[in-house]
């Protein structure tokens, strides 16, 4: 790998292992959404957890207003004007050097679960192993810029008509507005549908995936082959049979990174 940065290649290229990485990114969560920087906010245990054990900062400033230049921007470690992704309708161009490309020729096994509005050329999204969108409303629509019809790697956990059905009533919200700034709908749609649970249920089905593969697929994947070549020859390739190791984990086997788009954040690293 060419980076430009001669110290960064000698490191990478002596370095044996790496840390696991989770790379958590929450859309439109301001920091006084949680109770660990305000009053007013939820619980987190989890990511409360993370913060204690890791770094917490106090203060984050995003790169750009817009979602997708965010995003594009947080992913390539550049600003908007040099990346040429300005506005939502403008997702990645092709050929740029970002965190999943570093990663997957560092040797990762890489997974997006849940919203992209980032990757849309081939060449980047050849470099997801796992590929599980979902987004405002509900599995990928091929006629909106940023979203990736189908999944990769692996299947959803979460029936997909579920996911649907959950999803389904946000497209009648627009109809109860009746003038006023904010829409409303009530409904009895089952819970696992909903991106808060699904994702959560994908995630963890991903994680123990990885961490129960085989040796011999170890082996494969470091040989070049990607984790969808594997499943395809072989759909029990990535499962041992230990299941329950994740209630072991801890903050340091992991390296999590959560960045909020709009109005604050946090970077949580152990």
């Amino acid at each position: 790998m060419e980076t430009g940065n001669e110290e960064f290649e000698s490191q990478t290229q002596s370095a044996s292992t790496y840390p696991n990485i989770i790379f958590i990114l929450a859309d439109q969560m301001k920091a006084s959404a949680l109770k660990m920087y305000s009053e007013i906010g939820v619980h987190a245990p989890a990511l409360q957890r993370l913060a204690g054990e890791g770094v917490r900062f106090n203060n984050g400033v995003t790169p750009h207003p817009l979602c997708v230049p965010a995003r594009v921007s947080m992913m390539t470690s550049r600003y908007a004007h040099a990346t040429g992704s300005r506005r939502n309708e403008t997702p990645m161009p092709p050929g740029q050097l970002h965190a999943f490309r570093i990663w997957k020729e560092l040797g990762y096994t890489t997974g997006l679960i849940g919203k992209n509005h980032c990757f849309v050329a081939k060449s980047d999204l050849d470099l997801l192993d796992v590929r599980c969108e979902l987004s405002h409303n509900g599995l990928p629509r091929e006629a909106y810029i940023g979203e990736i019809p189908g999944t990769k790697g692996m299947e959803w956990v979460v029936p997909e008509e579920v996911i649907s059905e959950a999803h389904s009533t946000r497209d009648t919200i627009a109809a109860n507005v009746g003038g006023f700034d904010v829409g409303f709908a009530a409904s009895d749609h089952p819970i696992e549908g909903y991106s808060s649970r699904a994702i959560v249920h994908q995630v963890e089905e991903f994680l123990e995936m990885i961490v129960n593969v085989r040796d011999d697929v170890r082996e494969m994947i470091g040989e070049g082959f990607s984790l969808e070549q594997v499943m395809t020859e072989d759909p029990t390739a990535a499962y041992d049979g230990q299941w329950g190791q994740e209630e072991s984990w801890t903050a340091n086997d992991f390296v999590p990174i959560i960045y909020y788009e709009n109005g604050g954040g946090s970077l949580f690293a152990p």
